[in-house]
């Protein structure tokens, strides 16, 4: 059978000052099969999802600043800054609708929020609102999802969040690698333990969220965190009930230009770099 592709792909930064958007636009260009070879193209065309995992923004988060002027970390802002950061924030948003237009043209596309998109910052995070992106939101193609999120693609089981989780445990960890750390988080059956002793969630009342092997979430065939400093992958077996399942850490697009494709029957992985 021809392979079939699932693209994750995170931290595309719009709105970040540093970082060039012309990667995000090139990626969304070569997922629509509008750049690139026959070869190139022929790949495209066999990626059936996209999930854009987090970070798509870089402005301002109005209520993480509002949280930290309150805390005292932070001095208040004036009536001009908060004006400038609304304005960076919509123009962020702008680029980002382009962005997924684009794709949600040629296949569907699921949004997860991060820690810098414009959402509740505790875990697990909600949708973002579909106000804000009100060109892109109304394709039938266009998800705006939860983080962590998981979808099943003709059978496969994707899991993952925009990073935080595994981010939050590296600060507290040593001789333990990235890649190690979401191994472990499978292998406990938790996507953030170290929640909410230092990783903010919020309690719900019939169960957690963040269990994984569940019937809610069952263990998936591919699990992944997003938004890490750079790519990497294996292939591991889980100790207790022998599945497969493939680890993967998406890294940010914006500092790297990598997205990674993931064969939804073989479950291998591959990466598609966009240079300028």
């Amino acid at each position: 059978a021809a392979s079939k592709f699932v693209v994750l792909v995170s931290g595309l930064r719009l709105g970040d000052m540093e970082q060039s958007p012309l990667r995000a636009h090139m990626l969304a260009e070569w997922l629509a099969g509008n750049v690139g070879g026959a070869e190139e193209r022929e790949i495209a065309a066999a990626v059936v999802h996209v999930v854009v995992a987090g970070c798509s923004v870089t402005a301002a988060r109005p209520d993480a600043q509002t949280s930290k002027v309150a805390a005292g970390t932070a001095p208040a802002r004036s009536t001009t800054e908060a004006h400038r950061e609304t304005v960076e924030l919509s123009r962020a948003l702008l680029e980002l609708e382009d962005v997924l237009a684009t794709v949600a043209a040629s296949c569907p596309v699921d949004v997860m929020p991060g820690a810098c998109d414009p959402a509740n910052s505790a875990l697990p995070q909600q949708p973002m609102e579909r106000l804000l992106l009100p060109t892109a939101a109304p394709f039938e193609s266009c998800h705006l999802v939860t983080n962590p999120y998981a979808l099943s693609v003709d059978g496969t089981l994707f899991t993952g969040s925009a990073g935080q989780n595994i981010d939050n445990l590296a600060t507290m960890t040593s001789g333990l690698a990235r890649l190690d750390l979401l191994q472990r988080t499978y292998e406990w059956r938790h996507m953030a333990p170290s929640a909410p002793d230092t990783l903010e969630c919020f309690p719900t009342a019939d169960r957690d969220r963040l269990v994984l092997g569940t019937d809610d979430v069952p263990l998936p065939d591919v699990y992944f965190a997003a938004n890490q400093p750079e790519f990497a992958t294996r292939l591991a077996e889980d100790p207790s009930t022998h599945k497969r399942v493939r680890l993967v850490l998406v890294p940010e697009f914006a500092s790297t230009g990598t997205a990674v494709l993931v064969d939804i029957k073989t479950l291998d992985t591959f990466t598609l770099t966009i240079t300028l």
